[in-house]
């Protein structure tokens, strides 16, 4: 069973040796939010958003065509106007009870062609809305991916750490070998290297199933299978953006346009409507010249005016409605910069105590490693046990693991930083 779990661990030893030294397939993390957001579901949103505006602004732009319609009328009155008089020799036709008209009736609205192109406007800032909003929800992954790709980073500085700690431990396994054969040594620090070397081996496995399952999560994020090979390059540190560029921010802006919009809308709702007409067809008596008893076509036309004085009783609680509409959305715009700016600094500060604990890391590596080999060369005398040992030799591992984990955690919150303020 040891020799089993041995040949697994040199194995993976191998394995990741290869991929640290470049030879695997790599990825960065701006390929991962580029996939990423092309294989998000609600990408497919945008294309949809834009059919729909395309059709409705068609469609408010027709309203400025004339209107053309088609009617007719049979009809059978019980009695017709007469001439009730009597001139010589004037014979005055009676109309017929019956009477028919077929025409078509065209109408050029004229404050129409004001209007609409206020409601084209609105309709295309509505729709910038829509795709502003979808934006700000497909953004949230960044922030996904972020925690994934960092998180396998953390994980590959850790097994570097320990491959270099399990190689310490061989060092000492071989000393402390030649020390129990000349007799300067016990068999039982020899032991206890043995078993710490098992229990480096079994942390390694733990870690490779957990970098195994960081893979699949970011695979399934971006669309594509990601070999267990691949190596991520760890990014390099960003210069700090100073304006908030979030698209929630935009979205914001387009709800005070459409807002502005709305209002110049619905003032126009109390002016007075203004079309031209035009109605043509043919009757029986002529509808312009009711002495004719015959079949004629006819045509006449003329302005119509039209003046719904209703929209003055809610004019002024609709503007009161927009007032209240404004006021929200200076409410959310305020708590959303709030609560950035709070995370925004929460951030500033983690870099900020970051970068001041690297200054120090590597010279607190430095004495741990000048303390293992002084120690090495005294486990090699027989001067100290196997437990004095591990003891200095976890003390560097621990300390070139908190450098790692600070150097990677400064990038990862500078990124983070970048995803708060936005790009």
């Amino acid at each position: 069973m040891i020799n089993k779990l041995y040949i697994t661990i040199l194995t993976l030893h191998s394995f990741f040796s290869f991929c640290f030294q470049g030879g695997c397939q790599e990825l960065t993390i701006e390929t991962c939010y580029e996939k990423a957001r092309s294989n998000y579901p609600l990408v497919k949103n945008f294309d949809l958003i834009e059919e729909s505006r395309s059709y409705t602004v068609e469609n408010i732009a027709r309203m400025r065509w004339p209107t053309i319609s088609f009617s007719g009328q049979i009809s059978y009155q019980s009695d017709v106007t007469e001439i009730p008089i009597d001139l010589p020799n004037v014979n005055i036709p009676a109309l017929n009870r019956d009477q028919y008209r077929l025409y078509a009736d065209i109408n050029q609205p004229i404050t129409k062609l004001f209007i609409t192109p206020i409601q084209e406007q609105l309709q295309n800032n509505i729709t910038n809305i829509k795709k502003g909003q979808l934006e700000s929800d497909i953004y949230t992954i960044k922030s996904r991916i972020n925690e994934l790709y960092f998180g396998i980073l953390l994980v590959d500085e850790t097994i570097k750490q320990s491959l270099l700690t399990k190689k310490d431990i061989l060092t000492g396994i071989e000393t402390t070998k030649a020390a129990v054969k000349n007799g300067a040594a016990y068999q039982s620090s020899l032991d206890r290297l043995n078993a710490s070397l098992l229990e480096i081996d079994q942390n390694l496995l733990e870690l490779n199933e957990q970098r195994s399952s960081f893979i699949n999560m970011l695979s399934h994020f971006i669309g594509e299978e990601i070999p267990l090979s691949i190596s991520l390059i760890k990014p390099d540190q960003l210069l700090e953006k100073k304006q908030i560029v979030r698209p929630e921010i935009q979205v914001f802006e387009m709800q005070k346009e459409n807002n502005k919009l709305r209002s110049e809308l619905l003032q126009t709702k109390t002016l007075p409507q203004f079309s031209l007409f035009l109605q043509t067809g043919i009757g029986r008596p002529s509808p312009v010249n009711l002495l004719d008893n015959n079949w004629s076509t006819y045509l006449w036309g003329g302005v119509r005016f039209r003046w719904d004085i209703g929209n003055f009783y809610t004019q002024k609680n609709n503007f009161q409605l927009l007032a209240v509409d404004k006021e929200n959305i200076r409410v959310q715009e305020e708590t959303f910069l709030f609560n950035t700016k709070l995370a925004i600094e929460k951030n500033r500060s983690e870099i900020k105590k970051l970068k001041s604990l690297l200054h120090t890391d590597s010279k607190v590596i430095e004495l741990r490693n000048s303390i293992k080999l002084t120690i090495e060369t005294q486990l090699q005398n027989g001067i100290i046990t196997a437990n004095e040992y591990l003891k200095e030799v976890y003390a560097e591992e621990k300390a070139r693991q908190l450098k790692s984990l600070h150097e990677i955690k400064l990038i990862m919150n500078q990124y983070l930083l970048q995803t708060t303020i936005g790009k």
